[in-house]
């Protein structure tokens, strides 16, 4: 920071005002400086250096040929005419002012009375409470002041005026009860959580009237009085400043819009029906074969993948509405809890074990094309070694695999977790952990995309042999093999198709981890925030579709389903 030496001439009680020539010398435009307005007059403003806090109060507001405003204030500390109708001045500045100090918390945001001042980092409150060992009011100097922000700890990066406009909130662009904002210290995420929709009418409107807008950009500007204020009169407000500082970020979950959530939802239902009913008939003695254990095997992780997967996509729309909001930024809806406990049970665990019978699921299709691929090539190999004991266990090996890569993400994903102000915090110091995290994900998507790859290749391969090639066949069956045989190469055709196109959002996510950086951008502009949200729901359609698929195979299936609903008819 450079010299700003006083001019005795605007000396005032408690404030020095300074010459602005060396002003010049503080890049505006530097990482280190940001400036907010303060209150609601236009004409006052702070400005933050990494050592320092400056309060500038313009006495005249048509002093430059610009318009005054918190993002062109450097611009206005420069202009000439202005020179002289600009004060700057210290906060804290005069070393023998003495203050009382009241601790206030009844508020929203915890404010030290008298002085006029909060901070955006929990631990500098309760670190300054320390300091002053509050009991009631407190008499300190504005030498012990500053001693506490430069000296015992560094929070003068961190100390804001209580009528200091520096939470950032868009209310129209953000959808929903709950909306995210970022406070400029720290660029750290602000959640606000409404009780209605009424309550969010009467913050636009109380912040019209005594925050401060940002024109270019269309957000609201608030301050730590105009919350705990907004707080006092309506009591409908819930403000949280998680995961305070570089080392923290929220975690939020991704939802599908709500329609698209309801909607897998239902399928959820009539799939766990339909695929319960299926292996039930798939699994009787006089039906079971080595292809049949196999689509049990897959029956039995569709369903389990899409219960686990479309709970927590429609819980926050059901349960937890005020904690939904529309992310303009990347055109997503997404779930912020204010429950620590709640969000992992709804994410880390339900959410992440969904992703072991995904992956369980289509390792087993990929499985099941390889097996009928070899029978193909190997017929009188496969019809000795590919019993029903050895499907059973190809099946538990799959899911062995599954279980082994997702818990080793459960946990890192646990211990880069906090529990934060009841908000669930991911800490990105844990190098340890995150180093552990990126090449467990790494072999994730290679053995995602192999498996893809090995599926879609054992499919082209049936497919042509059973067509095409089909006089290229080393053995000569029955007419009636012969349609069993193709009746059964279908299928898995059949399947591996609907898995493949089920799963072509996952499968461009995860090629795009491997894009550069220009691919990578070029892609999120265009698909991912489009896609991205349906990804859930085409995974669950292509699990409902599966179904029609074992129609075609099973008669017994199909015989089964026609009896039972000739029952039902004449009872409705």
């Amino acid at each position: 920071m450079p010299m700003i030496k006083p001019q005795d001439i605007f000396s005032a009680p408690g404030s020095v005002s300074f010459h602005v020539d060396n002003i010049s010398g503080v890049s505006f435009y530097a990482d280190d400086v940001t400036v907010h307005p303060l209150g609601n007059t236009g004409l006052s403003f702070v400005l933050h250096d990494t050592n320092d806090l400056f309060i500038i109060k313009i006495i005249n507001r048509n002093c430059s040929g610009v318009d005054i405003d918190f993002s062109n204030i450097y611009e206005v500390l420069e202009n000439e005419k202005c020179k002289k109708n600009v004060h700057i001045s210290k906060l804290f500045d005069d070393v023998n002012d003495t203050r009382s100090v009241t601790f206030e918390d009844s508020g929203i945001i915890p404010l030290f009375e008298d002085i006029g001042i909060t901070f955006v980092d929990k631990q500098c409150i309760e670190d300054f409470k320390l300091f002053l060992s509050i009991e009631g009011s407190v008499k300190i100097g504005n030498e012990e002041i500053h001693y506490f922000l430069k000296n015992w700890t560094d929070c003068i990066r961190w100390v804001t005026l209580a009528n200091e406009h520096l939470f950032r909130v868009n209310v129209y662009e953000e959808k929903g009860l709950s909306k995210i904002g970022i406070t400029s210290l720290g660029e750290s995420t602000v959640m606000l959580s409404f009780e209605d929709d009424k309550c969010v009418d009467n913050f636009i409107e109380f912040v019209t009237l005594y925050g401060y807008i940002d024109i270019e950009y269309e957000d609201f500007l608030v301050s730590p009085s105009n919350i705990n204020e907004f707080h006092r009169k309506h009591k409908c407000l819930d403000f949280r400043i998680p995961c305070f500082g570089e080392r923290y970020d929220v975690n939020f979950l991704y939802l599908p819009p709500k329609p698209a959530a309801f909607a897998g939802s239902v399928l959820s239902i009539v799939i766990i029906v339909i695929n319960t009913y299926v292996m039930f008939v798939f699994l009787q003695k006089k039906n079971r074969s080595p292809i049949v254990i196999m689509l049990s095997a897959i029956a039995l992780n569709d369903m389990l993948t899409a219960v686990f997967v479309c709970t927590p996509m429609t819980m926050p729309y059901l349960l937890y509405d005020r904690q939904v909001t529309f992310y303009s930024y990347d055109k997503s809806w997404v779930w912020l809890s204010y429950d620590y406990l709640t969000f992992t049970l709804w994410t880390v665990l339900s959410f992440e074990i969904s992703n072991i019978f995904h992956m369980a699921s289509i390792f087993n299709t990929t499985a099941l094309c390889v097996q009928r691929a070899v029978s193909m090539l190997f017929p009188i190999w496969n019809k000795i070694h590919m019993t029903n004991k050895v499907c059973v266990y190809t099946s538990i090996v799959m899911f062995g695999y599954s279980l082994l890569l997702n818990i080793a993400l459960i946990i890192c994903h646990m211990n880069l977790s906090l529990n934060i102000d009841g908000i669930l915090c991911v800490d990105y110091e844990r190098l340890d952990i995150l180093k552990i995290e990126s090449y467990t994900i790494l072999v994730v998507n290679i053995s995602y995309i192999f498996s893809c790859i090995l599926m879609i290749v054992c499919s082209l391969y049936i497919a042509c042999k059973l067509t095409i090639l089909r006089k290229n066949l080393k053995w000569v069956d029955s007419q009636e093999v012969q349609k069993r045989n193709r009746r059964s190469a279908f299928i898995v055709v059949i399947i591996s198709i609907i898995c493949t196109l089920s799963e072509v959002i996952s499968i461009m996510t995860l090629t795009f981890t491997f894009a550069t950086t220009e691919q990578v951008d070029k892609f999120y502009e265009g698909f991912f925030y489009m896609l991205y949200p349906y990804q859930q729901l085409s995974i669950t359609i292509g699990f409902f579709c599966n179904f029609f698929a074992y129609l075609f195979m099973g008669t017994q299936l199909r015989d089964t389903i026609y009896e039972s609903f000739k029952r039902v008819m004449p009872k409705l």
